[in-house]
């Protein structure tokens, strides 16, 4: 049984909370909701607007029970007021759509990292390879194109929002809010419980677990290449952590929370990501080229990594997820217990000057004993570590 309500024509109009009182009775109000209703799932549909790099968090919306919230975030912050809590509690699902750019927003300016989230985004590209029907559009499927396809809805804000979203950088950052971007933020949020519950009711337990699992692991992202400020910080021949998120045709796009794209063109450097690596991955790359204006950077696969054998490839990135799991843990323990500092060699980046070097060196270890990697020759050292 799912404790939401898919929203109706009645569904009532978002409310705006911008005090610190306010947010206090929403916040209780919730969690009582979910005390009086333990034995149900307690789904939130979550979103955020105003996710810009060198820019605060505009807005945080929730949507539960056919009540929508919007937390103005630049009036107030609500996540000292227990929304940190409910974000962090596993008794909640959290529903986004594409929950990448969010979560690297709620840790950068909050410190918050959400457990038990289920996004949408993933949902369908994973349900496409199990009927192995996917395209690169489900890869990046938009919101609008997901409501449409399994529930035949949409927002009908999103045309006329993205226009002005595109052309004003400031746009989610004007005050007072008008019912135009109150309504496109409700919406949002709004169908993303029932999207849940489609998945839920068409897919078999292990793969809602992989959902969930695949999700959780955009903490990752939102530590990677924590100690650069942005992209005009980086110059070519950096190294850059790089989350691989969209395979069109040839070209393959990546996130590097940096605030621009990360496309790669290079035939060579396609050709060895796809044969190595899957949607979500983490890749250590090199910068090629960057555009300013067009706010992307052009990336390539080092040369050392091209000329590792697979297995050595394979044998390394295991093990350096492994070290990243770990240092997530523990970042996660240090925020629980209200004692984080800002991270000093805990980034996710996978981008220390050391990192190719040393993997050639284990290369040459692991060629001298077996021809393929040895985890013996890497278990005793910290050099698995992928720290910047």
């Amino acid at each position: 049984m799912i404790a939401t309500k898919a929203p109706t024509k009645e569904t009532p109009s978002p409310i705006l909370i911008t005090t610190d009182e306010h947010a206090t009775e929403v916040i209780k109000a919730i969690k009582k909701y979910s005390k009086d209703n333990h034995t149900k799932e307690i789904v939130l549909g979550m979103d955020c607007e105003g996710i810009q790099k060198d820019k605060p968090l505009s807005l945080i919306q929730l949507y539960i029970n056919g009540n929508t919230y919007i937390f103005d975030v630049i009036k107030h912050n609500p996540f000292e007021l227990g929304l940190k809590e409910i974000l962090e509690n596993d008794s909640y699902i959290k529903v986004f759509h594409d929950f990448c750019e969010d979560s690297a927003a709620l840790f950068r300016h909050f410190r918050v990292s959400p457990t038990k989230i289920f996004d949408t985004q993933i949902a369908h590209r994973i349900k496409r390879e199990l009927e192995e029907t996917i395209t690169y559009q489900d890869n990046n499927i938009s919101l609008n194109n997901l409501l449409q396809t399994y529930m035949k809805v949409e927002n009908t804000m999103k045309t006329e929002m993205n226009s002005q979203m595109t052309s004003d950088p400031e746009f989610w950052y004007q005050r007072p809010l008008t019912y135009a971007m109150l309504e496109y933020a409700a919406q949002d949020v709004i169908y993303l419980p029932e999207m849940y519950r489609i998945f839920i009711k068409n897919l078999r337990t292990a793969t809602i677990a992989k959902i969930f699992q695949k999700s959780s692991e955009y903490l990752y992202y939102s530590l990677l290449n924590c100690h650069t400020k942005d992209f005009t910080c980086l110059t070519e021949g950096d190294m850059v952590g790089a989350y691989i998120k969209n395979y069109y045709g040839k070209v393959i796009f990546c996130s590097l929370n940096l605030g621009c794209s990360g496309i790669i063109r290079d035939e060579i450097s396609c050709d060895f990501i796809h044969k190595n690596f899957n949607m979500g991955d983490l890749i250590n790359l090199q910068v090629e080229s960057i555009d300013y204006e067009k706010k992307s950077v052009m990336l390539v696969v080092p040369d050392n990594l091209l000329s590792m054998e697979e297995s050595t490839v394979k044998g390394y990135y295991k093990l350096a997820k492994m070290s990243q799991e770990s240092k997530v843990k523990k970042m996660v323990e240090a925020l629980s217990k209200k004692s984080f500092k800002k991270p000093r060699k805990t980034s996710m980046s996978l981008t220390s000057k050391k990192f190719f070097p040393k993997i050639k060196k284990f290369e040459s270890k692991a060629k001298s004993k077996s021809g393929s990697f040895d985890e013996a020759a890497t278990s005793s050292t910290t050099a698995i570590s992928c720290s910047a």
